[in-house]
């Protein structure tokens, strides 16, 4: 389990998976939401729950990322999440960085 600043939620900006687009969400609400998604309350396509969820856990992770980032003064907005990875190694140590890296890869 990721601890530290990585697991607590962020502030920044999670988006539908499908469109790039729709409300903001922070990385703990997309959680919440993929809860939400997991537990049936949100439905979903027949066999399609743990993949919505799946991407939903992913983009929450990234706008943590993200949050952490830009909380530290990196301007990371135009570069790759393993390049936003190498930056979180510095902000929070390499194993929580590495455990998170891991989590995104799948």
């Amino acid at each position: 389990a990721v601890t530290g600043p990585l697991a607590e939620p962020a502030t920044a900006a999670v988006t539908e998976p499908a469109t790039g687009a729709g409300p903001d969400r922070s990385a703990g609400a997309a959680l919440g939401y993929a809860r939400d998604v997991l537990d049936g309350i949100v439905p979903t396509p027949k066999g399609r729950a743990t993949r919505a969820a799946a991407v939903l856990t992913r983009q929450a992770l990234e706008g943590a990322v993200c949050a952490l980032c830009r909380t530290a003064g990196f301007d990371l907005d135009k570069t790759t999440m393993e390049s936003r990875l190498i930056a979180a190694r510095v902000l929070v140590g390499a194993d929580d960085a590495d455990t998170a890296g891991t989590a995104w890869a799948g």
